[in-house]
């Protein structure tokens, strides 16, 4: 399996992978075709069934498992000015 280098990535870097994720599957075969952690969580775990002979399947693949490492990395990190009710 690859290993992603974690790296804190801004939120416009995050928002750019976004748009280039969406513009990758844009012809795939999804739930839904907009870039929200729950759609990306549904891609990596489903969406192998149906699209992984496509062009750019790995590199989607990647994007996704990129952005919600750093989702998760952020809602791990202890912002003061922001209270977490989970």
């Amino acid at each position: 399996m690859m290993q992603i280098l974690m790296i804190n990535k801004s939120l416009p870097e995050i928002l750019s992978l976004r748009s280039q994720w969406e513009l990758i599957v844009e012809d795939f075969k999804l739930q839904d075709y907009n870039g929200t952690i729950t759609n990306l969580k549904w891609f990596v775990k489903y969406g192998v069934r149906s699209n992984r002979f496509r062009p750019s399947f790995e590199e989607a693949l990647r994007i996704a498992r990129i952005i919600i490492d750093e989702v998760n990395s952020y809602e791990k990190t202890n912002i003061s000015s922001i209270h977490r009710t989970s």
